[in-house]
């Protein structure tokens, strides 16, 4: 029979990896997934492995699939039949200022959030913000 031991470090160090693919630290893991600070910090250093409903809560947060955060051989994207990628090579990997915008975003009320998005419509309209620069035309 497996070490309960090796599934709490199994666990414990799939939660940082996802932490850190994320740039999360503890305490917005614990804001993002609703689990106390302590709690967040017990399964990080690997004291406890997390239950059916703690895993779900952050497996959720982190966007990972909850077979792979408990340790399986399984791909780590969380994503339903309907979402998966047929060919894995054309993933990308997340952008780390995305991935702090978004947790910016879910930290704003609903009024904070139609203001960020509304600017961001402004900025994406103005061409010097733009990655590719718009065709200029001459007459």
């Amino acid at each position: 029979m497996a070490n309960p031991e090796d599934s709490k470090v199994k666990f414990a160090k799939r939660l940082k990896e996802a932490m850190d693919r994320l740039g999360m630290n503890q305490v917005e893991l614990a804001r993002k997934s609703g689990i106390t600070k302590s709690g967040i910090t017990q399964y990080v250093s690997g004291k406890y492995e997390a239950k059916q409903e703690a895993l779900h809560k952050l497996a959720v947060a982190l966007d990972v699939n909850e077979a792979w955060l408990m340790g399986y051989d399984c791909p780590m994207e969380r994503c339903g039949p309907d979402l998966r990628n047929p060919d894995p090579s054309n993933a990308k990997p997340i952008d780390p200022e995305a991935a702090k915008l978004s947790r910016l975003f879910d930290e704003l009320n609903e009024e904070g959030r139609k203001v960020l998005l509304d600017y961001a419509v402004f900025i994406a309209a103005k061409a010097e913000y733009q990655k590719t620069p718009r065709a200029s035309h001459t007459a």
